[in-house]
C-alpha cells in the first residue's frame, strides 16, 4: 500500500504505532515473565523446585528413548516431529530460570551452612543439603544430556525437513508435467492435413527428449526418497518411497511406449500423404492439361492434312488420360489410409476432394 500510496501519512502512522507496541512488548514480556518467575520461586521451596524439575526431566528423557531411532516416512511426519521438537526446545529454554533459581539456594545454603556451629542438627542439616547437592548435580547434568540431545534430534530434524521437501517438490513436479504431457500425447494421437503431421513429428521428437531427461530426475528421486528411508529396518521398508517411484516410472514407460506408437503412425500418415498429395497433383495436372487441350479444338475445319494432326493429338491425349486412372486409384487408396487415422474434420475435406475427382 505504501508503494502504491507513498505520501498516505495514515498508513505509515499505523504502522509506527504497531511497530512501537511491538517493541513495547518484546521489552514487557522478559520483564513479566522474570517477575512471575520470582513471585513462584518465593512460594515454592527450592526442594519442590527440585523435584519438579526431576518428574519434568523424566517426561523428555521418556520422550527421547520413545523416539530413539524414529525417523520420519514423509514431510507430514517430518513436519510433526519437527514442530514437536522445537516445542521442546523452547520448553528447556522455559525450564532455565528455574533450575538458576534452584543452583542459586543451593549455593546461598552452603554458604550458610558454613556459618553454622557444629551440632547434631547441625550435622542432620549438612547431610540434607549434602544430598540436595548430589541431587541437584544429577539433575544438572541430565538437563544438559537432555538439551544437547533435542538439539543435536532438532538439528537432524531440520535437515530432514529440507530434504523432505526437496523431494515431495520433485515428485509434484515430476507429475504435474506427466499429467500436461500426457493430456499433450492425446492430441498428437489425431491426424491431420500433411502440415499438422511433420509439426506433431517434430513436437514428438521434443518431448521424446524431455522424457528422457525426466529418467534422470526420476532416479534422482528414487535416490533420495531412498536416503530418507535408509534408517527404517527391512520390515517397514521404503514402501512410501518405493510406490511413489514405481508409478512414476509405470508413467515413464507408457508414455514412451505411445510416443514410439504415435510416431510410427505419423510417419505412416505421413507417407500416405506424401502419396495422396502428389496423386492427387497428377490427376489434377491431367484435368487442367485435358481441358486447356480440348478447349483449343473446335469443329473440324480445314484440310485433310491438319484434321489428320488435330486426331492425332487428340488420340495421344486419350492416351494419356486413360493413363491417369492409375493415379485416381493411389488417390482412392491413400485417402481410405488416411481416412482410418485422420480427425473427422480433416476426413471430411479428404472426402469431398475424392467425391469432386470422381465426378470430375
Amino acid at each position: 500500500l505504501l508503494r502504491l500510496r507513498p505520501h498516505d501519512t495514515t498508513i505509515q502512522d499505523q504502522l509506527d504505532g504497531m511497530e512501537d507496541r511491538w517493541l513495547q512488548l518484546m521489552y514487557d514480556l522478559p520483564n513479566n515473565e522474570e517477575q512471575l518467575h520470582s513471585a513462584q520461586m518465593e512460594l515454592l521451596p527450592s526442594r519442590q523446585a527440585l523435584n519438579e524439575l526431576l518428574l519434568w526431566l523424566e517426561g523428555i528423557e521418556s520422550t527421547l528413548r520413545d523416539d530413539s531411532g524414529k525417523v520420519p516416512t514423509s514431510l507430514m511426519d517430518s513436519q510433526v516431529l519437527l514442530h514437536k521438537y522445537k516445542g521442546l526446545k523452547i520448553d528447556l529454554a522455559n525450564r532455565q530460570l528455574t533450575i538458576d533459581f534452584v543452583n542459586q539456594s543451593a549455593a546461598q545454603q552452603s554458604a550458610l551452612s558454613e556459618l553454622e556451629p557444629a551440632s547434631s542438627l547441625a550435622n542432620s542439616a549438612q547431610s540434607e543439603r549434602t544430598d540436595f547437592a548430589e541431587r541437584l548435580g544429577q539433575m544438572n547434568k541430565r538437563y544438559l544430556a537432555v538439551s544437547s540431545d533435542v538439539d543435536d534430534r532438532l538439528k537432524q530434524l531440520e535437515m530432514q525437513q529440507l530434504r523432505w521437501e526437496e523431494y515431495e517438490k520433485g515428485v509434484n513436479n515430476l507429475v504435474s508435467w506427466f499429467n500436461n504431457q500426457e493430456a499433450a500425447v492425446k492430441r498428437f494421437q489425431k491426424v491431420g492435413h500433411e502440415a499438422s503431421v511433420e509439426q506433431t513429428t517434430k513436437d514428438c521428437k521434443t518431448l521424446e527428449g524431455q522424457l528422457r531427461e525426466k529418467e534422470g530426475e526420476i532416479e534422482h528421486i528414487k535416490h533420495l526418497g531412498t536416503s530418507l528411508m535408509d534408517p527404517h529396518p527391512p520390515t517397514t521398508g521404503d514402501r512410501p518411497v518405493t510406490d511413489t517411484v514405481n508409478s512414476l516410472n509405470e508413467r515413464w514407460r507408457n508414455m514412451d511406449a505411445q510416443l514410439y506408437q504415435i510416431q510410427n503412425d505419423l510417419e505412416d500418415a505421413l507417407h500416405q500423404w506424401k502419396a495422396y498429395n502428389t496423386a492427387l497433383h497428377k490427376v489434377n495436372q491431367t484435368l487442367l492439361d485435358t481441358e486447356f487441350a480440348l478447349a483449343k479444338y473446335n469443329l473440324a475445319s480445314g484440310n485433310v492434312k491438319n484434321y489428320q494432326a488435330k486426331m492425332s493429338q487428340l488420340q495421344q491425349l486419350q492416351a494419356g488420360f486413360a493413363g491417369s486412372r492409375k493415379s485416381v486409384e493411389q488417390v482412392s487408396q491413400s485417402a481410405d489410409a488416411l481416412l482410418r487415422s485422420c480427425d473427422p474434420s480433416v476426413a471430411k475435406t479428404i472426402n469431398k476432394q475424392v467425391v469432386d475427382l470422381q465426378q470430375t
